[in-house]
């Protein structure tokens, strides 16, 4: 995955840092996760999808070779 993902990812709305990095990273259950934050799972399903749209429109805007070539370990200036 892409280095800039790591950096970017303190930059988003906490709630949303929070749900990518137990789903998406750390590949908790969405149950689990919902029920940690007091959510319920519709509540989790829209808020890991607005984060990941957030995710994609920081990436879009900060990594210049991501959303050409696929998001992977890339060499752009914002990872260095």
């Amino acid at each position: 995955v892409c280095r800039c993902l790591a950096r970017l990812l303190p930059l988003l709305k906490p709630e949303y840092a929070v749900v990518l990095r137990r789903v998406e990273l750390q590949n908790e259950l969405r149950e689990s996760v919902a029920a940690d934050l007091g959510l319920t799972p519709g509540n989790l399903t829209v808020r890991l999808h607005r984060a990941r749209q957030a995710l994609h429109r920081a990436l879009t805007l900060t990594c210049e070779t991501c959303p050409v070539h696929g998001y992977f370990d890339c060499g752009c200036e914002y990872t260095k």
